[in-house]
């Protein structure tokens, strides 16, 4: 999460954020050069809680993952926005769900940080963590979802739109346990922040756009790059990006409140 005195960066895993958040370190590096007093001005007042921050990355919000997986770090959603900062504009970035997964599945963090014992792992899959994208689908809809919901767990509801309900929504438990398709509307209007999402195939112009109206104005044309910025342990390695038709429908199916909430990338 980003709090700046023009808007509030909501960072979704696997968007593209890293990205932003290397620009923003670019930019606040030569701003602390050109606008020493003002920066530091800003610092005093922001650490006594006097004026918002010209720019702050906020990386030790505690938040929950899950209802019993308490976690602190960068992904807090906007249920966490701090009160003071909670009028500001809501800005985030929304990519394909598809590709999203995928991205999930190579970047490995289910590895690195498995949410379930290696005995339980190896019985469900005796090659773990040689698995499968199909396999992948199947640790983290069936097992991991169903571990942490327990009781509340809904078949209906896959990873993804979790996350999403987990980042967006003002109260996520109640939109998670309530949101159905008829309803889907009506939710979505009571119990979601209004939020600008940026596109993020599109992500370094759409963000430059958007930059010329804040007070980063001078900086915009930082955003203009083709450099990719990953994040730590991702895996570069040409990988397929495509998925079979009825893959991709059981992905539609578990993930029907993105695809509903973007009907763009239902095609």
């Amino acid at each position: 999460m980003i709090i700046t005195r023009d808007f509030v960066f909501i960072h979704m895993p696997k968007t593209g954020g890293t990205f932003v958040h290397g620009i923003f370190k670019q930019i606040v590096a030569n701003y602390k050069q050109e606008h020493p007093v003002k920066w530091y001005m800003n610092r005093i007042g922001y650490k006594l809680n006097l004026i918002a921050p010209v720019y702050q990355k906020l990386t030790n919000v505690e938040y929950y993952e899950y209802p019993n997986n308490d976690v602190t770090g960068q992904h807090a959603g906007v249920s966490f926005i701090p009160g003071e900062y909670k009028k500001l504009p809501v800005i985030s970035v929304k990519r394909d769900p598809a590709k999203k997964f995928i991205s999930a599945f190579y970047y490995r963090w289910w590895e690195r940080f498995p949410t379930l014992s290696e005995t339980h792992l190896k019985g469900l899959f005796p090659n773990y963590p040689n698995i499968s994208i199909e396999e992948y689908f199947d640790l983290e809809y069936n097992h991991v979802l169903k571990r942490f919901f327990s009781a509340d767990f809904r078949e209906d509801i896959g990873v993804m739109s979790w996350q999403f309900i987990r980042m967006y929504a003002t109260d996520p438990m109640y939109v998670y346990k309530n949101i159905t398709k008829a309803n889907f509307p009506e939710i979505v209007k009571t119990h979601f922040k209004n939020v600008d999402f940026f596109e993020m195939e599109q992500l370094s112009s759409e963000f430059e756009t958007y930059i010329r109206s804040t007070s980063f104005d001078e900086y915009a044309d930082y955003f203009k790059t083709e450099k990719r910025i990953y994040p730590p342990g991702s895996n570069n390695k040409k990988r397929p990006e495509s998925l079979s038709e009825e893959f991709l429908e059981k992905i539609k199916t578990k993930e029907w409140i993105l695809y509903t909430y973007f009907p763009e990338y239902n095609v």
